[in-house]
């Protein structure tokens, strides 16, 4: 496995501390700097971090990502993979007539929000030629092709829900959606990194809930889960929750996909995915 992280630096911070030929521009204002993770850019960056939040507390870069790419072998050995899901979209079920329940919510991270009717969206909003995406409130939907796939190979750990427009007159013409629900669970391990960024890990635990609910604000290592945890089920969704309840941000489980099902998926050609390996720890 290889871990590729890149950075969204403001143009002047990287003028001042990167050479000129390390990253590409992406706009006048923003350098994307793409390095392994522990090179030695890598730690550059961590102390330059350091420099700047001290010096003129703000961040160093604004956006950030880490890639971890696998060999064949390496996917095709693993028994189960961390299903990140590519693109989100707008606006969100709660916006659109989707009922929700927000009485009985965690006091610290406010996890516990039912839904309460069947999902309504705007589904023109979704991404075209993706067979799976979510809301910005981590509502999953997959495309007809992908249910039909599912129920067909008897995959196991979820239940469908219908998906309905916003604009009941003009639905005749639009593709038709399924709500992905995830009924099967698993327990993160505690060798899983969290934090806001790959050189903060939240050590103040602002993004972890004294009630166990969330766990982190990102994930910055593989993920690791407790082998006895996992039922055997296709999909699988993680207990502990990540990111905060915030206006229509809702804090979120991880999605993990087992090897039969992830063949399934290459095998249809379905778009709108990437895997990571996940680590089984008995």
């Amino acid at each position: 496995m290889k871990a590729i992280a890149e950075f969204r630096v403001p143009e002047s911070y990287a003028r001042e501390f990167l050479p000129a030929e390390v990253g590409k521009n992406i706009t006048d204002t923003v350098r994307r700097v793409q390095t392994p993770v522990g090179s030695e850019l890598y730690e550059k960056i961590r102390e330059i971090y350091k420099l700047v939040k001290s010096r003129d507390q703000k961040y160093f870069f604004l956006g950030w990502n880490i890639q971890r790419k696998y060999s064949k072998k390496e996917l095709e050995s693993a028994e189960l993979l961390l299903l990140k899901i590519a693109r989100t979209f707008e606006p969100a079920g709660l916006e659109c007539g989707t009922i929700y329940d927000d009485q009985d919510t965690c006091e610290i991270c406010g996890t516990g929000i039912k839904q309460l009717s069947d999902l309504i969206l705007d589904l023109n909003t979704i991404p075209k030629n993706l067979n799976i995406a979510r809301t910005i409130s981590n509502e999953i939907v997959i495309s007809q092709e992908f249910a039909k796939t599912l129920v067909d190979n008897n995959v196991t750990g979820y239940k469908l829900g219908p998906v309905h427009h916003k604009n009941k007159s003009k639905r005749s013409s639009i593709k038709t959606w399924h709500q992905l629900i995830v009924n099967s669970l698993v327990s993160v391990n505690s060798a899983t990194i969290t934090g806001e960024d790959p050189f903060e890990e939240d050590k103040d635990n602002h993004y972890r809930c004294k009630n166990g609910h969330t766990f982190g604000w990102d994930i910055l290592s593989e993920l690791s889960i407790d082998k006895d945890s996992w039922d055997g089920s296709d999909i699988v969704a993680t207990k502990e929750l990540l990111g905060v309840n915030r206006g229509l941000l809702r804090t979120y489980p991880l999605l993990l996909v087992s090897r039969r099902l992830y063949k399934l998926m290459q095998d249809m050609k379905f778009k709108g995915f990437k895997v990571e390996v996940v680590k089984l720890i008995a």
